[in-house]
C-alpha cells in the first residue's frame, strides 16, 4: 500500500514536471514561429532573453525581496493571482506602450497604462479592444470638472469561448485628498490617489469594480483587477517600472 502510495505521489510529480516543461517549450517554439514569419527576430530574443530571466523567479504563495529582484534590468511587476504570488519581466513593449509582462512558466498579461487588457495562462483568458488609457482619463478627472468619465471596449473570453461583447467603463477618482504610500523598491514615498473603475457587461450580467493606484504623473503602481466572471481578482504592482 505504502508503495502504491509512493508511486501515485511520483507520478504526480512526474506529470507537473512534464506539465511546466512542455508549456515553456510551447511557448518557445510558438515565439520562433513568430521570427521564421514574421521576420522579426529582435521580437522573439526579447521574449526569449525575459523568459529566462523569469525563470529566476518561480511563483509561490509569498513574496519576499532579495538581491535577484533589486539587481535585475528588466521592467518587472509583482503579480498575485489564484493564491499564487510571480514576479512578471517585461518581454516586450510595442509602439502604443502595450506591455507585455511573463513569469517563469510562459503565462502573460499585456497592460496598457496599467490596465490588463490580454491575459494568457488562465482558466479564462480574455482580449479587449479599444481599451481605455487610464493616464488620459486620470488627467481628464484631476483637471477639469468631470466628476466621471465613461468609456467603451470590446472584450472575448476563451472559456467558455464568446464573441466580442460591449464592456462599459466608467472612472472616478475616489479621494480629493492625496495620499501616500512606500513603494517596494525605491526610497521615500509616493504620493497617490485611487482611480475607481466600474464595469459591465449586459450580454452576460456581469459588472464589478476594480482600484489603481495612480501617482501625480499619472501613472498606475498597483491595483486590483478582474478580467474574467469565473476567474479571481489580479493584485499588480510595479516593482520597477519601464522607461521608454
Amino acid at each position: 500500500m505504502i508503495k502504491i502510495f509512493k508511486l501515485k505521489i511520483l507520478q504526480v510529480i512526474i506529470f507537473e514536471n512534464y506539465r511546466l516543461i512542455s508549456r515553456r517549450i510551447i511557448f518557445l517554439f510558438s515565439m520562433l514561429i513568430i521570427c521564421l514569419f514574421s521576420s522579426n527576430c529582435s521580437q522573439f530574443a526579447l521574449y526569449q532573453n525575459a523568459y529566462y530571466a523569469a525563470k529566476d523567479f518561480i511563483a509561490t504563495d509569498t513574496f519576499e525581496l532579495n538581491n535577484s529582484i533589486i539587481s535585475n534590468p528588466y521592467a518587472m511587476e509583482l503579480v498575485s493571482f489564484e493564491n499564487q504570488t510571480a514576479v512578471m519581466v517585461l518581454a516586450y513593449a510595442d509602439p502604443g506602450n502595450r506591455l507585455t509582462y511573463l513569469d517563469s512558466v510562459g503565462n502573460s498579461v499585456i497592460l496598457l497604462s496599467g490596465k490588463i487588457i490580454v491575459t494568457s495562462g488562465t482558466i479564462n483568458d480574455m482580449e479587449m479592444i479599444n481599451p481605455p488609457n487610464l493616464n488620459q482619463i486620470f488627467y481628464q478627472l484631476r483637471d477639469s470638472n468631470n466628476h466621471s468619465i465613461t468609456k467603451k471596449s470590446l472584450i472575448r473570453f476563451s472559456n467558455p469561448k464568446t464573441d466580442y461583447l460591449q464592456l462599459i467603463q466608467r472612472y472616478r477618482i475616489l479621494n480629493s485628498v492625496n495620499s501616500s504610500y512606500q513603494k517596494i523598491i525605491g526610497e521615500g514615498e509616493t504620493s497617490y490617489k485611487l482611480l475607481e473603475e466600474s464595469f459591465e457587461i449586459e450580454e452576460i450580467l456581469w459588472k464589478g469594480k476594480n482600484i489603481y493606484w495612480v501617482d501625480d504623473y499619472g501613472t498606475v503602481f498597483k491595483s486590483k483587477q478582474y478580467t474574467s466572471p469565473n476567474s479571481s481578482k489580479f493584485f499588480l504592482e510595479t516593482l520597477k517600472a519601464y522607461s521608454s
